[in-house]
């Protein structure tokens, strides 16, 4: 569960990004949150951007997508619903469940790459939460990314991990790359719309597809 000071703090920095008081704060238009906080039923408090529960997070980031700015947010790893966690349950985010995928290609049957997950090619991530609040699934399952530095490798490294986290970057990507040819989408209307609309064939109201 993500503390309420955690979030404060997240939705105090979304504040100063909105305020352009950050260099580069003001050309922000595609913004990643591999982050999930287990609240319970009624996460969104139906859709009021916080009003009615003290959100401060889903206050900020109703604000900045009135700004212009697009969210894309992990749903989470708790193999459960996505909309007992914030901010996979607001109404205003593009929220991205997880699938194993080792090859990019459509029912290969390839093998597993990273021998930690239990995860056949092409299938819902185990891990992965799901629900009608899911927007759109993307490969989530052994993904190579960056990784925090310590003891040997201050500056950073790489490693090979699976979450939701993994996969909304995708999505933030895809998203970016439609905006680019696209500049007048607007987060509602647009980017959202968009990829809803490229879903695919899945049914991520249910456990699996």
């Amino acid at each position: 569960m993500m503390e309420s000071s955690y979030i404060r703090t997240i939705g105090t920095a979304i504040k100063i990004m909105l305020k352009g008081s950050c260099p580069g704060a003001s050309t922000i238009q595609i913004a990643n949150m591999s982050l999930s906080g287990l609240v319970g039923p009624g996460a969104d408090d139906n859709n009021y951007c916080g009003n009615t529960n003290d959100d401060a997070l889903h206050r900020a980031i109703c604000n900045s997508v009135a700004a212009g700015v697009t969210y894309v947010v992990a749903a989470g790893n708790s193999s459960g619903d996505a909309s007992q966690e914030v901010p996979a349950a607001y109404d205003e985010v593009i929220t991205v469940s997880a699938l194993a995928d080792y090859d990019g290609r459509p029912f290969e049957g390839a093998a597993n790459t990273c021998n930690r997950d239990p995860q056949i090619d092409d299938d819902f991530a185990f891990f992965s939460n799901f629900g009608p609040d899911v927007d759109i699934g993307a490969p989530g399952v052994c993904i190579r990314s960056t990784w925090k530095g310590s003891g040997r490798h201050p500056n950073g490294t790489y490693n090979t991990i699976s979450g939701t986290s993994m996969a909304s970057p995708h999505v933030a990507g895809a998203a970016t790359l439609y905006k680019s040819t696209h500049p007048s989408a607007f987060p509602g209307q647009g980017v959202h719309d968009r990829a809803s609309q490229h879903r695919g064939q899945g049914e991520w109201s249910h456990r699996y597809v």
